[in-house]
């Protein structure tokens, strides 16, 4: 399993399990605001990457 990666204020983690469903690859990473407080929050989401949770982080940054 790969280790939890650090991007700015955020992690990036892998999914940890992946369900083995088609098309659930695209959840394979999670990513999160170090400062996160739950789902109304709205600072994470998954991606099929690493660098696809970088994009969708900079998206957000950006916004």
């Amino acid at each position: 399993m790969a280790a939890t990666l650090e991007y700015g204020d955020w992690t990036i983690r892998p999914t940890d399990p992946v369900p083995p469903i088609p098309g659930w690859q695209k959840f394979a990473w999670t990513y999160a605001h170090k400062d996160y407080d739950g789902p109304e929050d709205g600072r994470c989401g998954c991606a099929e990457s690493p660098d696809a949770c970088k994009a969708e982080i900079d998206w957000r940054e950006e916004a």
